[in-house]
């Protein structure tokens, strides 16, 4: 006779059992992961417990599946009782695990679509990161250029300045200016990007005063010279190319 809410497994006749021993656990299929209850007893002159039946809960294990199970352990199977109110609740539970299993699987595919939506959305970032990482490199090094640039083209006339004022301190010919100013170059004077004006002023001021100091000494032979009528030729032989240079610019 089945039994109402259990499916039923009977691998041994309960005849042959001491009736006082009878003990129920319950034990968990390996196979289907869900758990049944074991009956055991002692067999007749036995005093070890011996596996009598199993109990397949309905709502948990299908008939098939239990059936199954029982096959594989040698019993004989009788499925649970159906009952009219049993088959509605259980088709209830089945049609709200569908609806859910539904609801669950739209919210995956809802999912899955914002993580491809996101990965594309991150692949395009990446690629504008990327991008832009080139152009701030490029545009740093343009600004860097440049600022190296106005920066020297500061200095540069900084060094006009100061080369103007040291010579317009001296008693050089203004058609000596030129020359001085090109024997010392400012950039000679520019470490890490910083122009050092004092050391440029110094080091122009010594050469000035070293033109100076020679134009005198030319001035001075110039008028020894003329002391011996000695002929422009000779003062040019006397003196070189430069001093001529020097003298043509004081005497002019």
């Amino acid at each position: 006779m089945p039994y109402p809410n259990f499916h039923a497994c009977r691998l041994k006749d309960p005849d042959s059992f001491q009736k006082d021993t009878y003990v129920r656990m319950t034990r968990k299929s390996k196979e289907y992961d869900k758990e049944y209850d074991v009956i055991m007893a002692k067999i007749t002159g036995d005093t070890k417990l011996s596996e009598q039946a199993y109990r397949y809960k309905q709502n948990i294990w299908t008939a098939s599946e239990a059936k199954s199970h029982c096959s594989k352990h040698g019993g004989s199977f009788e499925a649970a009782e159906k009952t009219k109110e049993g088959n509605m609740e259980h088709e209830t539970k089945i049609k709200e695990l569908e609806a859910k299993v539904a609801t669950l699987e739209t919210d995956i595919a809802a999912r899955d679509g914002e993580i491809k939506a996101l990965t594309e959305e991150n692949k395009k970032l990446s690629e504008d990161n990327k991008r832009l990482d080139k152009e701030s490199t490029v545009a740093k090094s343009t600004l860097d250029a440049f600022k190296a640039e106005t920066k020297d083209k500061d200095d540069a006339v900084e060094a006009e300045k100061i080369m103007d004022a040291v010579l317009s301190d001296s008693a050089l010919s203004e058609n000596l200016h030129p020359k001085v100013k090109s024997q010392v170059n400012w950039k000679d004077y520019k470490k890490d990007g910083e122009f050092n004006k004092d050391a440029f002023k110094e080091a122009f001021a010594a050469e000035t005063k070293d033109w100076d100091t020679r134009l005198s000494g030319i001035a001075g032979n110039l008028g020894h010279t003329e002391t011996k009528t000695i002929g422009s030729g000779d003062v040019g032989s006397a003196f070189g190319d430069e001093n001529e240079l020097l003298l043509s610019a004081h005497t002019n």
